[in-house]
């Protein structure tokens, strides 16, 4: 029997590894296409001021994270988590941790003094993780979005 606990590795992402990532996504919850996750991680990797990161174990990818900077004008600049999955089978087992121990990593190389983090308000289950790792909630949030290529 696989020995569900073994060490994972953390990398940055490439372009091979579309699939897997795809499929993480849409298991938490987001609708994309592998051709949309390409040319998302195209921009990415090709944009020096953003990274994803995954978490290998044995050949299989076991969870991602995306960390790129997000500048406002009321406050410093700060790194943002722009997401972060984990496979379903390897929850609980660090591998998460592990990804923002990286984006910690990526966030003093980048020179930024906070990272954020912000979540679905259905995403409950996730607030232990992100407070055992130091983060605090500070304010509740609404957010809107509008389809500008809309023709409506």
């Amino acid at each position: 029997m696989k020995n569900q606990l073994l060490a994972a590795t953390v990398r940055l992402a490439r372009l091979e590894d579309t699939a897997s990532i795809a499929m993480l996504t849409e298991l938490s919850g987001y609708s994309a296409t592998i051709d949309q996750i390409s040319s998302r991680l195209k921009k990415i990797i090709k944009d020096p001021h953003q990274s994803t990161y995954i978490a290998g174990v044995d050949r299989e990818i076991a969870g991602w994270i995306h960390i790129r900077p997000h500048a406002y004008l009321e406050i410093d600049a700060v790194a943002e988590v722009g997401g972060l999955v984990a496979a379903e089978n390897h929850r609980s087992q660090e591998k998460g941790k592990l990804l923002m121990r990286q984006a910690e990593t990526w966030n003093s190389q980048q020179g930024y003094s906070m990272i954020y983090v912000h979540l679905n308000a259905n995403r409950e289950n996730s607030h232990p993780f992100y407070q055992a790792l130091g983060f605090e909630w500070f304010k509740t949030s609404y957010s809107f979005i509008k389809n500008i290529h809309d023709p409506n």
